[in-house]
């Protein structure tokens, strides 16, 4: 009896340490639990003049810790009255070996895009966005500045070339 419990807690901690040392691609979206609190530019568009911006941003886990959901609320003000609200989803595609990410916005675009990861400090998600009756490859990029504070970089490729549509910097306000 004493050897077979001695085996089965040797397994059981095997086992732990296995898990310990692999853990899920998931975690490494832990970075954007929480509330942040984001202020920036939207840059001149066809459609929009440049403009400062600002927004709230919410992500939590959901779903068993399968999806992070994100909530993105611009707030309306005289440099931006009708302000950009976004929500999705991002998560870890186990075919493809990268992460995903889709997204819906206020004003009827739709996005999904994917992402291998952290490089460095950057994690950069690309792949069509769906605006004004047309589709675009769109990449977002985040920027890991500290533990509480990041930048966000929304650029559309248009004519081969990037160019940028929006840049802010978020600073986490709560987990």
């Amino acid at each position: 009896m004493k050897v077979r419990l001695t085996i089965v807690t040797l397994l059981l901690a095997a086992a732990t340490a296995a898990f310990a040392a692999d853990p899920s691609p998931l975690r490494q979206l832990d970075y954007f639990k929480g509330t942040w609190t984001c202020k920036g530019t939207a840059f001149a568009m066809p459609d929009a003049p440049e403009h400062a911006v600002t927004g709230k941003l919410v992500e939590k886990w959901i779903m068993n810790g399968a999806w992070l959901q994100f909530n993105y609320d611009g707030m309306k003000s005289k440099s931006d009255p009708k302000p950009m609200s976004v929500a999705g989803f991002a998560g870890w595609d186990a075919e493809k070996k990268n992460f995903s990410m889709g997204a819906v916005c206020s004003d009827g675009c739709y996005s999904t895009e994917m992402s291998p990861g952290w490089e460095n400090d950057v994690m950069i998600f690309t792949g069509p966005n769906h605006m004004d009756g047309m589709t675009v490859t769109g990449r977002d990029e985040f920027h890991k500045i500290s533990n509480t504070e990041m930048k966000y970089v929304y650029q559309v490729e248009m004519n081969g070339k990037w160019q940028k549509a929006m840049e802010e910097t978020c600073k986490r306000s709560g987990k």
